[in-house]
């Protein structure tokens, strides 16, 4: 067949005359690969399908016809998939989940409310929270035609996500099109829980020396909206899964946080069985999602605020570093985990005022030294970073130890010291004494001889 050909479509059905023959045409046909064709706008505006008792195919080329029969003709309502962008976020409070959607504005004709649209209209919206299921109220209205949309679902899920780490939410939209039910289902891309909105602006996350290091920084300004709701006992859970299987460790800090202070969850501390599989994790640096839960209760346990947070993986070339400080000096020894190149690298060792001072070497040595000034190692724990062919590695540096003072050293030393000090003050006192001895003698020689 020649590659340009005209293709109708007859429909038989129960409007007859109504529904006219759709034609198209086809300037790349090629009848080994076209196995779709494609009629737009099949029915008059306004015109609905009901029965179809049967179909026929026509291509037509140069003076000849393929006509095929089609013995089934299914009637899709509606393509709603495409009714909201895919940038859809949940926001779950105490009270209620907020959803922000954004309407495509393809589907006006189904999402309308029945009072103003008997034969299309939007029957029921329900959402569910990793299994926990909220009907939205119609009766408080739903605009789709806006830019931006935002639904409310009222219920309390607090306790139930508080035992969910991983939150997963979407929405369920049932229509009712001429008498027919159609559904279709609208994944909510991201899931937030935050009692001050957008408080926590950056959470970065380490993995080194058998522990798990956070770096928390938030936003100042709503630093005493976050007092308001902390309670008395505050609980870091940090929750992994690692091949399909989920797993949390613990970590307990009551106080207030301080702007980007580093919390530690230690995987001795963990409950035994639980020990191994956080080394494993930490010495690996491998895992499938990981989640931060911030949760704060009263004396009588009351939930009084609580955050989720996603930590960002700080990309690191070492499984573990230590320090020893002389002075104004401070010597590492790194070890590497294998995952980067070796290379001219800079390195910077940053204390808790965010001062910093520089070293250059090798990305893959094992021993780097800084050298300070006064005020600068006046500190516990310290950020190091290296900077390799443009790309940024950290870790968090807390396990510094001052050089050790060799007491017997010194002893020995001083002792002799002191020998020496005596022996001389002996020899000197000696020839002093021989030196007036000498003297004596030769007086005494001259007083025989007179």
């Amino acid at each position: 067949m020649p590659p340009g050909v005209q293709v109708n479509l007859t429909i038989n059905s129960l409007e007859g005359i109504k529904i006219p023959i759709v034609t198209t045409t086809l300037s790349s046909f090629s009848y080994q690969n076209i196995t779709n064709i494609t009629f737009a706008a099949a029915l008059p505006t306004g015109q609905k399908i009901g029965l179809v008792y049967s179909a026929q195919l026509d291509i037509y080329t140069f003076g000849q016809v393929l006509t095929t029969l089609i013995p089934k003709f299914s009637l899709q309502k509606s393509n709603l998939q495409a009714c909201y962008e895919p940038r859809s976020v949940a926001q779950v409070f105490r009270n209620r989940i907020e959803v922000e959607l954004f309407p495509t504005g393809l589907c006006k004709t189904q999402m309308q409310l029945k009072a103003a649209s008997p034969d299309n209209f939007l029957q029921a919206v329900q959402l569910s929270l990793s299994g926990a299921l909220v009907e939205l109220d119609l009766n408080m209205g739903f605009d789709y035609m806006v830019a931006k949309q935002e639904i409310m679902f009222k219920d309390d899920l607090l306790e139930f996500v508080q035992q969910q780490p991983f939150l997963n939410a979407f929405i369920v939209f049932t229509t009712s099109q001429v008498g027919s039910k159609v559904e279709f289902q609208v994944d909510v891309e991201s899931t937030r829980l935050e009692t001050v909105v957008a408080f926590f602006q950056v959470t970065l996350m380490s993995l080194q020396n058998d522990d798990i290091y956070l770096r928390l920084q938030f936003d100042q300004d709503k630093y005493d909206d976050y007092e308001k709701v902390l309670g008395d006992h505050t609980t870091f859970k940090l929750s992994f899964i690692v091949n399909g299987t989920q797993h949390s460790f613990l970590s307990s800090h009551n106080a207030p946080l301080v702007n980007n202070q580093v919390l530690q969850i230690t995987c001795a501390s963990q409950i035994i069985k639980l020990r191994p599989i956080c080394s494993a994790i930490v010495l690996s640096q491998q895992f499938d999602r990981v989640v931060l839960d911030i949760i704060s209760v009263g004396p009588d346990q009351t939930l009084k605020s609580m955050y989720k947070q996603m930590p960002q993986m700080v990309p690191t070339c070492w499984t573990k570093v230590t320090a020893v400080r002389r002075k104004n000096v401070i010597d590492l020894t790194l070890y590497l985990n294998g995952k980067c190149s070796a290379g001219p690298a800079e390195f910077s060792l940053i204390n808790h005022n965010a001062a910093a001072i520089t070293a250059s070497s090798d990305s893959s040595a094992t021993q780097v030294s800084f050298t300070g000034y006064d005020g600068f190692f006046d500190t516990a724990r310290y950020g190091l970073s290296m900077v390799l062919d443009g790309a940024t590695y950290l870790l968090f540096l807390d396990d510094v130890k001052a050089q050790p003072v060799n007491y017997g050293t010194i002893a020995a030393v001083a002792v002799g010291a002191s020998w020496v000090a005596c022996c001389t003050a002996f020899a000197i006192y000696g020839i002093v004494q021989a030196v007036v001895a000498m003297k004596n003698r030769k007086r005494t020689s001259r007083r025989k001889a007179h």
